[in-house]
């Protein structure tokens, strides 16, 4: 006779251990949301010292928008059409430093809204309880 695994026995999590995992779940989200607010406010004062402009209207500019994208396309865009001479003197490598931050940062956005707003659900294996990306939604950030 062939060997027969053990059987697999899948318990359902108790009421307050899937709010456990559920808060567990908010709280790592909480700290993205964080991180990036945290980040953002940081491209903020670059986008100031990058304008070289006067810092009321510079931020004036930079909250027009309420799109994070569409900040950072603006920071960029001043960053790529800083003079060279601006750079060159003190900081030979800050422009394409800070372009390659710029392209780095949107790399991490993509990756931020996929944790932010990717819809999720508590599954529920003979492992355990945890809290899992949702794949039947068809969200496109799940990329299948």
């Amino acid at each position: 006779m062939a060997d027969v695994p053990p059987a697999r026995i899948v318990r359902l999590p108790s009421d307050d251990e899937a709010k456990a995992i559920f808060e567990e779940y908010t709280l790592a989200v909480g700290k993205v949301a964080f991180a990036w607010n945290f980040l953002h406010e940081r491209f903020s004062k670059l986008f100031v010292a990058v304008m070289a402009a006067d810092s009321d209207m510079s931020l004036g500019i930079w909250y027009s928008t309420k799109s994070d994208r569409a900040q950072r396309d603006m920071l960029e865009g001043a960053i790529a059409s800083a003079k060279d001479d601006r750079w060159l003197q003190r900081l030979p490598k800050a422009k394409d430093d800070l372009l390659s931050l710029m392209k780095r940062a949107n790399d991490l956005g993509n990756k931020r809204n996929d944790a932010v707003h990717a819809p999720c659900s508590l599954t529920t294996g003979a492992e355990g309880s945890e809290m899992t990306a949702s794949y039947f939604t068809r969200h496109p950030s799940l990329k299948i």
